[in-house]
């Protein structure tokens, strides 16, 4: 796994390439310790295909690259269609990934990803993330669109979240009344609390437990700064429009950039998720309505609807590729300029075929593909929970 530094974070990142199905070779690594570029995959055209950055989903709870994407087998697919793969670990999620107790911004998990991009020579990406990590990664594309060719969101969640809320402040008058010392050592003793135990240690919990520079962090802090530290956090992770972490402004303004986007809609409506978010992200974005949902890759229901998740994801990256590949100004050998991205109204419709029972699935995406992921012909602003853990 390679690791790269994001001011005091250290950001632990997995760098999959694979040449065919059922090859694992790791990437090869320089002295540095950081992952080669080695040439980019190319296909018959003769461009190349962009990394893909899968961003896990989860809030403060345990949760991992390996657990969302690696695991329900979403990772191997992508790279087995060729592509380079990186997932990387989100900060105070109980991965690899270790960082200092700060306000939990969306703005600074951008930047986490930007770092990871940059260490990896693997710019532009086409960028995947579930769930909570879709507001990290539309912080990454809006902040520092240079280094997304990309964006796929999938299940996004709603903005407004009571229980999280509460959580946030329910540990927060803890701190401020027991200490951090107090904070520290409840889930030692009872454990992490659940998404609905009405008692204090979910926020920064899991790191609280698992990372030690997070616990030697917190514990230098004093009962105010910690309170406060913990209220921040949860007003920052709860702010935006339609979707947490940027406004609906922002989001109206990605279809005159050029980025194109694709939503993958839930299943069904859970106290986290909902489709009517994301059509209406879809809708801000310039995004074809949302096809027929999945379920998240954690969950047991997601293992019956693997194969049509990955056939969908394979296509939607594929036409993403072969239009950015189309847009892209050809430029003189040698060249570092930067390429702006140029504007564009494609809204084709892919269509897979079911590989079970052969119906024709139309997804909200701007290609159409095979299954097998390879390129085919295109065609308000400010102002739940689910059963489980919030992913």
């Amino acid at each position: 796994m390679a690791v790269c530094e994001q001011g005091a974070a250290r950001i632990h990142y997995e760098d999959r390439v694979e040449g065919r199905p059922g090859d694992r070779g790791p990437s090869p690594a320089v002295s540095d310790g950081r992952p080669a570029p080695g040439p980019s995959p190319a296909v018959s055209d003769g461009s190349p295909i962009p990394p893909v950055l899968l961003v896990h989903g989860g809030l403060h709870e345990r949760m991992d690259a390996g657990r969302f994407w690696v695991a329900p087998g979403v990772a191997g697919s992508v790279a087995a269609a060729g592509y380079r793969v990186l997932l990387p670990d989100r900060r105070w999620s109980g991965g690899a990934t270790t960082a200092p107790v700060s306000e939990h911004t969306w703005a600074l998990e951008g930047a986490d990803l930007a770092a990871v991009l940059r260490h990896a020579s693997a710019t532009p990406a086409l960028v995947v993330a579930g769930s909570n990590g879709c507001s990290a990664a539309l912080r990454l594309a809006l902040d520092q669109p240079e280094l997304v060719a990309g964006l796929v969101l999938t299940w996004p969640p709603l903005r407004e979240d009571r229980w999280l809320r509460e959580a946030f402040e329910r540990s927060a008058d803890f701190v401020a009344s027991a200490g951090p010392g107090a904070y520290l050592d409840a889930p030692h003793s009872r454990g992490v609390p659940g998404w609905r135990e009405r008692r204090p240690g979910l926020p920064f919990g899991v790191a609280l437990t698992l990372d030690q520079s997070a616990r030697d962090s917190f514990a230098r802090l004093g009962p105010a700064r910690a309170a406060a530290l913990l209220r921040a956090s949860g007003r920052s992770l709860l702010a935006g429009g339609t979707v947490r972490g940027c406004s609906d402004r922002e989001l109206r303004s990605i279809p005159a950039s050029g980025l194109e986007v694709a939503v993958i809609a839930p299943a069904r409506d859970d106290p986290t998720h909902a489709r009517a978010v994301a059509e209406r992200l879809a809708d801000l974005s310039g995004a074809q309505p949302p096809g027929p949902g999945f379920p998240e890759t954690p969950r047991p229901d997601f293992a019956p609807a693997r194969e049509l998740f990955q056939a969908a994801l394979l296509a939607l990256l594929a036409g993403m590729r072969q239009r950015a590949s189309d847009r892209a100004p050809r430029r003189p050998a040698g060249s570092g300029d930067p390429v702006r991205r140029r504007p564009t109204d494609e809204r084709a419709a892919v269509r897979t075929r079911a590989p079970a029972t052969g119906e024709a699935l139309r997804f909200g995406a701007t290609t159409t593909g095979a299954v097998t992921g390879s390129p085919a012909a295109a065609g308000a602003d400010e102002p739940g929970q689910d059963e489980g853990p919030e992913q």
